[in-house]
């Protein structure tokens, strides 16, 4: 079986297939946005990748089902493209 990751940056690595979403901080400015990560800090289902300044959020699960946010100072688009191979090599189109 092939185990595919999404590298977020430094050495922080999330499996391909638990990513939900993946949101650009630089336009997802507003209060919903806010609440959502707040809500995450406060459950402690908060991760930030310690280099740079975070300019993404992927949002997944873990190996229990639990809901995790990671900041990431990759950019999102950069992310969505990682993400979008990992899966088409997962299917076995690359």
């Amino acid at each position: 079986m092939i185990f595919l990751v999404l590298h977020l940056g430094s050495k922080w690595m999330v499996p391909h297939r638990h990513v939900l979403a993946i949101l650009d901080l630089r336009t997802a400015d507003n209060p919903d946005t806010r609440a959502f990560l707040r809500d995450a800090r406060e459950q402690n289902a908060l991760a930030a990748v310690p280099e740079g300044t975070p300019r993404s959020a992927v949002i997944a699960v873990d190996e229990a089902g639990a809901r995790r946010v990671y900041l990431s100072p990759i950019s999102a688009a950069t992310l969505k493209r990682r993400n979008q191979l990992a899966g088409s090599t997962e299917r076995g189109a690359v």
